[in-house]
């Protein structure tokens, strides 16, 4: 087989259905033209995807759509891909053209919105964004993505010159121009809200969405972490594999018969009670998680995060932002493209099943081994260490407790170090007693995790608001940019108007029919 160092750059050629078995040739010369099959794919609204097979061999190819260039950087998406790679999160790039990009298959399905909302499979999407997360954490400063809101900030500056509002109601059959599709956003989206506009008194879109988006930074300054974001985890950019899928769609049928379960008592444990292990036939393993009743979250099914059960794809949407909006992005597109926004979750603390997502993220972001004997002690070890870096007074509750049992045992405090200077030493038999703090305070970050994600669930339908606008203007694909851009955006009021009527801080409760009301 001929030795190729890839991936290359072939900067003049072009994607294109008639000529891409040429293309190929020159990526792969050990192909033949004639055993090349080619499927076209679907699920994404913005680029064309097609599945190249010569053999046993399959890859990808995605050509970008019409004018995209003009809201996604690709020498960046190019960057995510290697970085990405290096790191086991996405498939290998073998080439870069000058409209494109060919990359590695995975083997497995797109899931379709509903499935986002399973039971089964949404707690190992969390574990596995969490894990995203955690991995991409020092991803190298040059070639970092660009900040989410700088983003948005030149999306805006892509919106036609300044219009003044026309009085009549815009068709939108008729909205062919500049001016008229920003004129039926402004009259089906913003002056329905006009109440809940910061500028009131302006009739200029791009004045509007600047002053919003500078509020809202305000609001939520200091509100979350910066991660290296997804920034479009759809249904249609998570892949279940084949192993996987063919386990959660026969009713967990799909088991090695040799020893395919383990049950494991952590009866005297911190958190997990107890955990029943399913050996898959591809040698990785999910586990049937049982918590501490003092959690009050139901059983999960969770992996180990650093398996190939869940992958993510494309990443051209990849930035740098807050951990709050990629969580909450996500979560706002389990209704899917026709907006169905009664699957969004209720970003509310009483929500068990936010309460059971979150808690597969926190697992999953420490990168728990299941199979470590530990785990327990692991757990807190971590929990205490990304989350409490400087919460004293969880270990002064810690020490005031232990000492009132025991006078004779050491200050929590003064065992050993972290590398912020506060260290529990694991070993201490006396933390065997100690279950209610160390649940309490696992409910606390769940708790935390939660208002995070609260307040940045208005962001993405501003985010994908104003993209689709743009869309409608640049796209030839068939699809209704338009009332997609004015029902996305509208989560934004939606969220809005509920932190207003919350005294603009975090309550439990948000209702998805507040503009209504």
């Amino acid at each position: 087989m001929t030795s190729i160092k890839y991936p290359l750059i072939l900067s003049n050629a072009c994607i294109s259905v008639p000529t891409l078995r040429d293309v190929l040739i020159q990526i792969f010369p050990d192909w033949s033209v004639s055993e090349i099959t080619i499927k076209k794919l679907t699920g994404g609204i913005t680029n064309m995807l097609l599945q190249c097979q010569h053999k046993n061999q399959t890859v990808l190819v995605r050509t970008y759509g019409k004018k995209t260039d003009l809201i996604i950087n690709r020498n960046q998406e190019f960057k995510n891909f290697l970085y990405l790679n290096k790191l086991n999160l996405s498939s290998k790039v073998y080439a870069k053209l000058s409209n494109g990009l060919i990359y590695g298959f995975l083997d497995g399905r797109s899931l379709v919105p509903d499935e986002l909302t399973n039971f089964f499979l949404y707690p190992l999407i969390s574990q596995k964004l969490a894990y995203f997360h955690y991995k991409t954490r020092n991803f190298p400063k040059k070639d970092r993505p660009k900040d989410i809101y700088l983003t948005i900030k030149d999306w805006i500056d892509l919106l036609s010159s300044p219009e003044k509002i026309a009085s009549t109601e815009i068709n939108n059959d008729d909205t062919n121009s500049e001016s008229d599709y920003v004129k039926f956003f402004m009259e089906n989206s913003i002056l329905n809200n006009k109440n809940l506009l910061q500028n009131k008194n302006s009739n200029n879109l791009k004045e509007i969405l600047i002053d919003e988006l500078n509020w809202f930074m305000s609001i939520v300054e200091n509100k979350s972490r910066e991660v290296i974001s997804h920034s479009d985890l759809l249904s249609g950019n998570v892949v279940i594999n084949e192993n996987l899928s063919h386990l959660y769609s026969e009713n967990h049928q799909f088991l090695d018969n040799d020893n395919n379960t383990n049950t494991i008592n952590t009866a005297n444990s911190k958190i997990i009670k107890n955990k029943q292990k399913f050996n898959l036939k591809d040698k990785n393993s999910i586990y049937n998680i049982s918590f501490n009743s003092n959690l009050k979250i139901d059983n999960i099914i969770l992996s180990n995060a650093n398996n190939d059960l869940i992958s993510f794809i494309d990443y051209e949407y990849m930035s740098t932002a807050p951990r709050g909006f990629d969580i909450s992005n996500h979560l706002i597109e389990w209704q899917g493209f026709d907006c169905e926004i009664s699957r969004i979750p209720n970003p509310i603390k009483t929500n068990q099943t936010l309460r059971r997502w979150c808690i597969s993220y926190i697992l999953g972001y420490l990168n728990i081994n299941f199979n470590n004997p530990n785990i327990d002690n692991r757990i807190l070890n971590k929990l205490l260490d990304e989350f409490y870096p400087k919460n004293e007074n969880f270990f002064d509750q810690l020490n005031s407790k232990q000492n009132d049992q025991n006078n004779n045992k050491p200050n929590i405090k003064n065992t050993n170090s972290f590398s912020n200077g506060t260290k529990i030493n694991l070993s201490d038999q006396t933390f065997d007693t100690d279950f209610n703090i160390i649940n309490k305070n696992v409910n606390s970050i769940i708790d935390q995790l939660i208002e995070e994600i609260y307040y940045f669930y208005g962001l993405p339908g501003f985010y994908w608001g104003i993209w689709a606008i743009i869309q409608h203007s640049i796209s030839t694909i068939d699809f209704d940019y338009l009332n997609y851009s004015v029902n996305r955006f509208n989560e934004y009021w939606i969220w809005k108007k509920n932190f207003i009527n919350n005294s603009q801080t975090y309550e439990d409760n948000y209702s998805f029919n507040v503009l209504n009301n």
